[in-house]
């Protein structure tokens, strides 16, 4: 797994000498983050481009490859967010990632992100799943959506200022209200 601490100052805090570090989440599970604030993300640019944030890490989920972050139990006690593609598959992986950790909070995954960017969206891969369990209902409503039309709008097509307006705005509600994300 791949991850990337967007504080400063949180790598030094844990004794880790770098920012960025790949590792087996074996190993990564070893280290506890407690209730640092966990940005996951679906694709590798978004990962890579994420601004400094304080008291938070991000992980790259890979798509489905976030199925192997159920071996990292603390990640049970930190406030995650996942920003995945606006397609089946994006919120597929948003309802299993919340079948491993119920308080994942989505970002830019709504209706107004996919009208804000609607120029952008392109052919998206068939889905013949029709229910997600974990969904809330205005995600799952956007799912469907999604999946009878074949649409994707990536992440990698949103634009950076709207992203990082966007994940400005939850970090400051969470730090309003910190046990609504947990």
């Amino acid at each position: 797994m791949y991850v990337r601490f967007l504080d400063g100052q949180l790598h030094a805090r844990y004794g880790l000498p770098l920012e960025e570090l790949a590792t087996p989440c074996s190993q990564f599970a070893r280290l506890d983050f407690g209730r640092q604030r966990c940005l996951i993300t679906e694709n590798k640019v978004p990962f890579l481009t994420l601004p400094q944030l304080s008291e938070t890490f991000a992980i790259l989920g890979g798509g489905f490859g976030v199925r192997s972050l159920a071996t990292i139990p603390w990640l049970k006690t930190c406030p995650i967010l996942y920003w995945g593609d606006l397609d089946a598959q994006g919120f597929q992986i948003l309802s299993q990632l919340r079948s491993l950790f119920p308080h994942v909070v989505s970002l830019m995954m709504d209706e107004q992100t996919l009208k804000t960017f609607f120029s952008f969206q392109v052919e998206g891969t068939p889905c013949s799943v029709r229910q997600l369990p974990y969904l809330t209902s205005e995600e799952h409503t956007l799912f469907v959506y999604l999946s009878e039309r074949t649409l994707r709008l990536e992440q990698e097509r949103i634009s950076h200022a709207y992203a990082l307006e966007c994940i400005h705005r939850c970090f400051l509600q969470i730090a309003q209200d910190p046990g609504k994300i947990l």
